[in-house]
């Protein structure tokens, strides 16, 4: 039964079944390995409902299930790990035309013997983010060594029920993104804002000090930390301020939020926040036609410093920042200032994923 499989699709336990889920060429697939199941679980996984949902963590992608009552099951997924005979996409599959159907096998853990299965349609939005992950994953091909130390990873991290609560998307089988709609949000609305703003996928990061610039993916953001940015963004905006803990000490930070766009700055651990001078100022364009104001704004704050043109905003969505660093800095802020360089990039990076993210959703409705 497995040699029709991809042999090296990695296997997920759930009681006494075990999953295996792949997508390659052919289309997907979603096995079920169970022995001797009875009638009733022969049902349950035949006839139930079953959610969907997509994690992604160090560029692997996990496919999670939830059949009826049961819990969450994740299965890894790595497009470039497949045969190269069956290595690739669905053909003429066409993002936003297009619903992907899984079929979902029940076979017996033993013996080659079927005991039915089911195919089951993801959402529009489901079957785009699936084919855009595998697209990447074939670009960044990794070896099947590589590929299980980062499940192994991935494993000691999060459990399915957490991989499920941070998907980037979910659905249900059999009903397309209008009928599956978060809480509070009207289908129409939900509609009328993706016909109107296309999903990020990708940000142009810019460092104004230096000019460089460089493309940002999506799929390489941790979502853990996309959730708490995202989280930043909602308390500010009673204030506009609000703060990140970050080893044990405590960044303040103000963002300013203005339709599609986004304005921050980032200041060294201190009490008297107001005051202080911040160690970088952002800003974030998820509509880039609309990017103008905080493009100028961010050379503003930036006065002479920055080596990019104040006139000639990017022509794509992006992210770009400056740093700010104090003239009378004693040695405690500088050891304070030099650290926070170390990864206040990934931080500006996950910001713009995660102002992206606030804007599309229920909560900027």
């Amino acid at each position: 039964m497995r040699d029709e499989f991809n042999e090296t699709a990695v296997v997920m336990e759930s009681g006494c079944s075990r999953f295996q889920f792949n997508l390659d060429g052919n289309g997907a697939k979603l096995n079920v390995f169970s022995k001797n199941p009875s009638l009733s679980e022969i049902d349950l996984y035949r006839k139930n409902e079953v959610q969907f949902a997509l994690f992604v963590h160090n560029e692997v992608a996990y496919y999670l299930t939830k059949f009826g009552k049961e819990e969450w099951v994740e299965c890894p997924f790595h497009a470039s790990i497949n045969s190269v005979k069956s290595r690739g996409i669905p053909v003429g599959f066409v993002a936003g035309k297009h619903n992907l159907s899984v079929a979902v096998v029940l076979c017996d853990e033993y013996k080659a013997q079927k005991f039915g299965g089911r195919f089951v349609t993801l959402s529009k939005k489901m079957s785009e983010m699936l084919i855009d992950i595998a697209l990447m994953q074939l670009n960044k091909a990794i070896s099947l060594r590589e590929y299980e130390l980062r499940i192994e990873r991935t494993f000691t991290k999060y459990s399915a029920s957490e991989m499920a609560a941070m998907a980037v998307v979910k659905c249900i089988g059999g009903k397309d993104d209008e009928d599956t709609g978060e809480e509070g949000v009207t289908p129409n609305a939900q509609e009328n804002i993706s016909k109107k703003y296309p999903d990020v996928k990708a940000f142009s990061h810019i460092s104004l000090h230096s000019g460089h610039v460089c493309t940002q993916p999506w799929i390489d953001i941790s979502q853990q930390s996309m959730r708490a940015c995202r989280g930043l963004i909602v308390d500010s905006r009673e204030t506009g301020w609000t703060r990140m803990i970050l080893d044990k000490k405590i960044y303040p930070v103000y963002i300013h939020l203005d339709g599609s766009n986004l304005l921050g700055k980032l200041y060294l651990p201190s009490k008297n926040i107001k005051s202080d001078h911040p160690a970088v100022v952002f800003a974030v364009a998820a509509v880039a036609e609309n990017g103008e104001q905080p493009w100028r704004k961010l050379h503003e704050w930036s006065g002479q410093l920055a080596l990019t043109n104040p006139d000639c905003k990017p022509t794509v969505p992006w992210v770009a920042a400056m740093p700010m660093p104090p003239h009378d800095m004693g040695m405690p802020s500088l050891l304070e200032y030099l650290e926070l360089m170390t990864w206040v990039g990934d931080f500006e990076r996950v910001m713009a994923f995660a102002f992206s993210s606030y804007f599309y959703s229920k909560d900027n409705i």
